[in-house]
């Protein structure tokens, strides 16, 4: 099959005006991507990104935004596992069981990204943690300060 000399809305398809998707090898009209993207961008302001996030917690949690803030005050704005606001002004992640969609507590980006990676296993977390108990700097320091002791 041939392949287009124009995209549909009449773009030349030049190597210099072709994407090519990276993951799929899917090719497009670099002009068109960018007229769609100036669109959209053009009506990003703060009302509708908020409106946006707010529809994002109900589809993806079932939450309202009041339920949200509820969650925010009673952890006083910190995430519940390290005790820190979130950074650059972000929101905490609502976290979730993937397997139940229960919803548990509000994290930072760096502990809800921590506990995705382990895949929310407690068994991989619980080597993970006597991982870095064997290798911290104070466990090093005792264990040759008892090989000393023992070759003297």
């Amino acid at each position: 099959m041939a392949r287009k000399t124009h995209c549909k809305h009449g773009h030349e398809l030049v190597n210099e005006n072709i994407y090519v998707n990276p993951s799929n090898g899917d090719r497009a009209c670099r002009t068109c991507r960018k007229e769609r993207a100036d669109f959209w961008n053009a009506r990003r302001t703060p009302e509708n990104i908020e409106k946006i996030r707010i529809r994002k917690l109900w589809a993806l949690y079932e939450i309202t935004e009041e339920r949200y803030q509820e969650m925010w005050a009673e952890q006083k704005g910190l995430c519940y596992l390290c005790g820190q606001p979130e950074l650059d002004g972000r929101r905490l992640s609502v976290d979730h069981d993937h397997r139940t969609e229960q919803i548990r507590k509000l994290l930072c980006r760096r502990c809800n990204t921590a506990l995705g990676s382990l895949n929310d296993d407690v068994a991989l977390l619980l080597r993970a943690v006597q991982y870095l108990r064997e290798h911290s700097h104070e466990h090093l320091a005792n264990h040759r300060a008892v090989l000393s002791e023992s070759h003297q």
